[in-house]
């Protein structure tokens, strides 16, 4: 799992300030900095494998795609990046 919206920005203001008002201990030991990803907001792609329950004790992956699947595609979109930014 990995949680993307650290490197994108799509919030609007109405989304931000209901996300403060929901979470308990806001400013006081929890925060997103969203202005900080607003500035870098990069591009993201989230590449890895079936999965089902996430955060829960039933928790599994697609085997296939964990050790197959995925790190080829891994490999196949750094490939493409580092191909196509040497043009």
């Amino acid at each position: 799992l990995s949680d993307l919206s650290y490197a994108v920005y799509n919030f609007d203001k109405q989304t931000m300030e209901f996300t403060k008002g929901i979470m308990p201990l806001w400013g006081e030991i929890y925060s997103i900095p969203f202005e900080v990803i607003q500035e870098m907001s990069v591009p993201v792609i989230n590449i890895g494998p079936w999965g089902k329950d996430f955060h829960k004790n039933t928790e599994r992956v697609f085997v296939p795609d964990l050790c197959e699947r995925t790190p080829a595609l891994i490999e196949a979109a750094i490939r493409f990046v580092f191909t196509r930014g040497s043009q």
